[in-house]
């Protein structure tokens, strides 16, 4: 066990580098935890939120989505969209979501078996969009179970329910308890992927020197023992930091976290997170060969991650060949899913879609894993 008591050795007199990134991902936390307060205050005597409705198909349907909308929202509709106007307003927080409704929008509800063509836009980080997300797709399933029991189109959207019932609301308050866990969870990749790359990174980076190498070269261990202990190591740092952040988040929600419906999707998205930053700080040891520019490498691919996949900045305010490039990324496949759970609750499509964000994450690993591999091999092979 030669090479996973150094490597674990080394990992433990780069402890302050742990700390150090724990200290700054505390601080960042308070401070977010300041700002979901002070906005959950000013939003608190407020019905509902603040929606501006795209309406191109004036139809029967989408003129019955609109009534239904503004049964607890404050809506407002248009006939046109101003994309550039919608952006600014969203992004300076005087409108909460925008729902587009294209033309033709009720031709193709009537001829599609399920899903609808509405467009949501809105702030990611809040439970009341998610809501109304959530609400939009049951609303229109509604009308189409009274479509199936032989109503009219007319009469189901006459007759339909209304989005937000009141026994509903209580229901949305209790929510919004969990949306300082909810923001501290979305903000989880940037202190995962920092302290995995500078931590481990750094130790791989050591070990590809060749004095190590001809040494470990010189022994009786073979080169497939070397890594399985190297593999070992990195799965005992991860489930470390695994449990370490469990742990942290029990503290902050006061229990609440393995409390909730979703528990164990949070579980499962941390962890496939967790590969993703072990597979990244291989690479990134594999190819580093000073620490200053290892240095400037993470922080620029952290960075770039973060920013593109959503941690930093909600997908909403991205423009389209952004949020096209985002997918590539395995932090937007974690920010979809955490803002799948922060809904509260889960349909059939979305737990397909959450299960569908999993495999992405640990597909992305693999290639990340591989691609350090396949350039770890060439370096040896030229020196």
């Amino acid at each position: 066990m030669t090479v996973f008591k150094g490597y674990l050795r080394s990992a433990w007199h780069l402890r302050t580098v742990l700390l150090q990134y724990a200290v700054m991902y505390l601080i960042l936390t308070f401070l977010m935890v300041g700002n979901v307060v002070t906005v959950s205050e000013e939003a608190g005597g407020e019905a509902g939120i603040h929606i501006t409705v795209v309406d191109a198909d004036d139809s029967v349907l989408s003129r019955a989505l609109c009534d239904a909308c503004s049964a607890w929202n404050q809506v407002t509709v248009m006939r046109s969209q101003e994309e550039d106007r919608l952006q600014e307003e969203l992004y300076y927080g005087s409108m909460d979501a925008v729902v587009q409704i294209p033309r033709g929008f009720q031709e193709q509800f009537l001829d599609a078996q399920d899903g609808t063509a509405v467009s949501m836009t809105g702030r990611a980080e809040s439970i009341r969009f998610q809501r109304l997300k959530r609400d939009v797709e049951q609303y229109l399933l509604q009308i189409r179970q009274q479509m199936d029991a032989g109503e009219t189109l007319a009469d189901a959207a006459a007759n339909g329910p209304f989005i937000l019932l009141p026994e509903e609301k209580k229901e949305e308050e209790a929510e919004e308890e969990n949306m300082v866990l909810t923001a501290v969870i979305r903000y989880l990749p940037y202190p995962i992927l920092s302290m995995l790359c500078f931590l481990l990174g750094y130790v791989v980076r050591e070990y590809q020197k060749p004095e190590i190498r001809d040494r470990l070269a010189l022994g009786a261990m073979s080169q497939k023992r070397q890594w399985l202990e190297q593999l070992l190591a990195f799965l005992v740092v991860g489930f470390l930091l695994f449990l370490l952040l469990l742990t942290v988040l029990s503290c902050i929600s006061g229990g609440v976290f393995l409390k909730q419906p979703y528990w164990y999707y949070h579980v499962l998205n941390l962890f496939c997170m967790i590969l993703v930053g072990l597979a990244l700080a291989f690479l990134v040891g594999v190819t580093g060969e000073k620490a200053d520019a290892m240095d400037g490498m993470v922080n620029v691919i952290i960075v770039s991650m973060c920013f593109l996949g959503g941690v930093i900045l909600p997908e909403e305010y991205l423009g389209a060949p952004l949020r096209r490039l985002a997918h590539y990324f395995p932090t937007y496949w974690y920010e979809k899913t955490a803002e799948m759970l922060a809904a509260g609750r889960l349909s059939g499509q979305m737990t397909m879609e959450i299960v569908n964000s999993f495999r992405m994450q640990v597909l992305m690993a693999a290639a990340i894993a591989a691609a350090a591999l396949a350039l770890g091999k060439m370096k040896r092979q030229r020196s």
